[in-house]
């Protein structure tokens, strides 16, 4: 969503992620032509705040969570909060290391 949203193409953005630092991601988007102007920066903010999970993937997420379907949680943006913290919850309780882009030192820029 966000890619499309940029006006990018998804392959290249996966390479330039894979093979350059937060700050050359950064510039190799701005190469490809992304779109940051403000409307359109506005825009994709609306869209991924108004995007729902399907029913099987929000089940998913709650269940895993050991939530009910029925806690009122629906849009996608909380549904994804709860998974990536569901996910750092057992990172730690069961000692397994952090990704390394979460665990480095701040890029300065």
């Amino acid at each position: 969503m966000v890619i499309d949203g940029l006006g990018l193409q998804r392959e290249r953005v996966i390479e330039a992620a894979r093979n350059r630092s937060y700050t050359g991601f950064v510039f190799e988007l701005r190469a490809q032509g992304a779109n940051f102007d403000p409307a359109n920066v506005a825009a994709l903010k609306r869209a991924i705040a108004g995007y729902n999970h399907d029913d099987e993937t929000r089940k998913g997420i709650l269940a895993a969570a050991g939530l009910t379907d029925n806690v009122g949680i629906n849009d996608a943006v909380r549904l994804n909060i709860l998974d990536d913290l569901e996910g750092f919850y057992f990172s730690l309780t069961l000692n397994v290391p952090l990704p390394q882009e979460v665990t480095a030192e701040p890029v300065s820029a």
